[in-house]
């Protein structure tokens, strides 16, 4: 049977994206499992209190290279398909706002640090913090890079070697230095962001003749074409990397909060059992950021084909949430048996609904980027964070890690029930 020419671009479009979603599964997929069984390492190494206390001090680093990265990744991820010749410099000018962004980012967790988190009273914390953070958000933003330029496969031998060297040196560091899981974590990054960066300017986004042979302007044309694009980029960062902030950024610094509010026990226990439920919502990122760069340049084929990445979200979320809801308590075991505990098991589960329900939003952020409408994006997201960080520093208080859970959860709602909404009034090619 002749397929007939219409339907051939939108299953190359599909081939597309089945394909870059199956590297950036298997490199989240092995960052998620290396993740845990470091965590696993970590819990059996050191006493919860010392865990929390690094858990939270990772967990200021993480958000704010998140806070710092995530809005020029999503950018690169919609912009650079389409960039031509022009893409190097393209790259160059998200990678500057991403150092002077995560400077800032980083000086601001490190005082909270030295604030806030026991045995970190030294000024000398806030250097290294923010030091941390700036390279930790050039890893981060390397990974959109690479995807956005077709180059999704590399992902793989750029994570799995990171994770696995950061597991080895936790187990040489733990007894030799205060910190061992924040600095098992930065030292392999430091590594992979010098070796990334330079396949990037050799291989994936080299200078182009005229920048060799020294011109350093391009001609007008191209300097139009560049004014125009770094506007773009620009708004782009600044609406969609404000909401990014607000939402992923909040969400990986909640065990900083939990540790500053419940104590370091307590903030072992969430940082713990968000570990596990992070696993699944690293599949949903693999596949949603696969659509966005794929949907980029075909914008009007992608809304029924995101509906139906959804519902198939939710199938595999459904499995998952019922594996946990089984063996859950089992799990936490692996951990150590003062995690085996009734307020763990509830705490896991909360935040794998919270997963679950968050397909939704996701997706539906998939689609609103592919058609550059992130106003809205910012508004769900400002309305998020706000009830997730007032409920998750309520119920912390008030139960521990199981309260900050459901404040996790209750914000989840807020997020993902637009999300929902906008999928299901989602037309063929039109996001509403």
């Amino acid at each position: 049977m002749t397929i007939a020419p219409e339907k051939r671009p939108h299953d190359s479009l599909i081939r597309h994206i089945v394909g870059d979603s199956v590297f950036l599964f298997i490199a989240s997929g092995s960052t998620a499992l290396v993740g845990v069984a470091f965590w696993v390492v970590a819990a059996r190494l050191m006493p919860a209190e010392a865990l929390g206390n690094d858990s939270a001090v990772v967990s200021a680093i993480t958000a704010a290279a998140a806070i710092a990265a995530t809005g020029v990744g999503n950018a690169f991820v919609v912009c650079i398909p389409g960039s031509g010749v022009g893409r190097a410099r393209l790259i160059q000018f998200g990678l500057r706002i991403v150092l002077c962004a995560s400077l800032v980012t980083g000086l601001i967790v490190g005082v909270l640090v030295m604030l806030l988190v026991p045995g970190n009273e030294s000024p000398l914390t806030v250097l290294l913090v923010t030091a941390a953070t700036m390279v930790w958000a050039l890893f981060v933003v390397q990974d959109p890079v690479l995807t956005a330029t077709g180059r999704a496969r590399w992902l793989v031998w750029e994570n799995l070697p990171v994770n696995i060297a950061k597991l080895a040196l936790l187990l040489v560091l733990a007894p030799l230095v205060p910190h061992p899981a924040s600095v098992s974590m930065v030292l392999p990054a430091i590594v992979a962001v010098v070796v990334v960066l330079g396949l990037i300017r050799t291989r994936v986004a080299p200078p182009t003749a005229a920048e060799c042979a020294g011109i350093a302007d391009p001609p007008a044309e191209g300097r139009a074409w560049l004014r125009e694009s770094r506007r773009r980029v620009v708004l782009f960062v600044l609406r969609d990397g404000t909401g990014s902030a607000l939402g992923l950024g909040v969400f990986m610094g909640l065990p900083f909060v939990v540790t500053a509010v419940a104590g370091g026990s307590q903030g072992a226990v969430f940082m713990l059992c968000l570990q596990v439920s992070l696993g699944f919502d690293l599949i949903t990122s693999a596949i949603t950021v696969s659509l966005t760069t794929n949907g980029a340049a075909h914008p009007e084929r992608v809304g029924d084909l995101a509906r139906r990445v959804w519902l198939r979200l939710l199938l595999i979320a459904g499995v998952f949430l019922a594996g946990l809801l089984v063996l859950g308590r089992w799990a936490l075991g692996v951990f150590g048996p003062e995690y085996q505990t009734t307020a763990a098991y509830l705490t896991l589960i909360v935040l794998a609904v919270g997963s679950a329900l968050r397909t939704a939003f996701e997706v539906w952020t998939a689609l609103m980027r592919i058609h550059h409408r992130t106003t809205e994006l910012l508004i769900v997201n400002i309305l998020g964070a706000t009830v997730t960080v007032s409920l998750a520093l309520v119920g912390a208080g008030m139960a521990g890690a199981p309260g900050a859970a459901c404040g996790v959860l209750a914000g989840t709602l807020v997020t993902s029930v637009p999300g929902a909404i906008g999928l299901v009034r989602t037309g063929p090619g039109v996001a509403r």
